[in-house]
């Protein structure tokens, strides 16, 4: 039986869409933003989502998921659309100083807990397409780009929004609810004014994306690894198809900058 207060928040939300104003807005439409417009779509809830940059960032960032990601996927009826930028993570090995092999980790086997492979690697811009082309499946769902936040306002009523577009004219938009999925310099914390709480771990790496050809595939490791070289540790990624990701820990004193140029890599 729902709670008296899930019952009122329901009214609530059924009052909002019944006024033609936004139930939710969501400030931020990376991978997090998608997925919440995409699980507010299929409840049927009137969103918008707003963004200042038009494409999705055309760099692979994160390269691994796990099985309960796969759950939200299948739930808002993307799975087979992102399926052909997944694969099942290797298995993976440790190496010590010397180069001997510590250990070895296998993916678990079927059947699977929660009915997916435990541990996928994925190619994250074309995965953020489609969770964007998804959302043609929920008309309840509006999305605005090229549209900066500014600020917000609320009261016991409602969440008031402006923007900034790209004619550099003000817009608002006002909502009964306000999620904020604009990352870490995230403008919806600042004006709400919650601290970030900074752990202070602060390593610099520098991280290594090759689409490697057939030639260069047969030279390379047939599992995932870790150099565990206490001067510089290295980790080795299989990733989807024929990514190849490396990443490579910067010393002190090393400039990031000259060790991005290409020759250096």
């Amino acid at each position: 039986m729902p709670s008296v207060r899930a019952c009122k928040e329901k009214r609530a939300l059924d009052q909002w869409a019944e006024a033609k104003d936004y139930q939710v807005v969501v400030i931020g439409y990376g991978p997090v933003g998608a997925m919440v417009a995409n699980l507010m779509g299929r409840a049927g809830v009137r969103t918008l989502v707003i963004d200042k940059t038009p494409e999705v960032f055309p760099k692979p960032r994160a390269i691994a998921l796990d099985h309960e990601i796969l759950r939200v996927f299948d739930n808002i009826g993307a799975l087979d659309k992102i399926a052909p930028y997944l694969e099942p993570f290797t298995a993976s090995q440790h190496f010590g100083v010397d180069g001997e092999l510590i250990r070895r980790i296998d993916m678990a086997p079927a059947p699977y807990p929660l009915g997916y492979v435990p541990s996928q690697v994925f190619l994250q811009p074309p995965v953020e397409v489609e969770l964007r082309n998804n959302l043609a499946c929920f008309p309840c769902v509006d999305v605005r780009l090229g549209l900066d936040f500014i600020s917000f306002t609320q009261d016991a009523e409602a969440v008031s929004i402006e923007a900034r577009n790209g004619d550099g004219e003000i817009e608002r938009f006002k909502g009964a609810y306000l999620i904020g999925c604009d990352g870490a310099s995230s403008g919806v914390r600042r004006t709400a004014g919650l601290a970030l709480d900074d752990l202070g771990f602060d390593e610099p790496w520098l991280v290594v994306d090759i689409l490697v050809n057939e030639k260069g595939l047969a030279k390379l490791p047939r599992t995932s690894a870790q150099y565990c070289n206490a001067t510089r540790p290295t980790t080795y990624v299989i990733g989807p198809k024929n990514l190849r990701r490396w990443e490579i820990t910067i010393l002190p004193g090393e400039d990031p900058k000259a060790l991005e140029n290409e020759a250096n890599v």
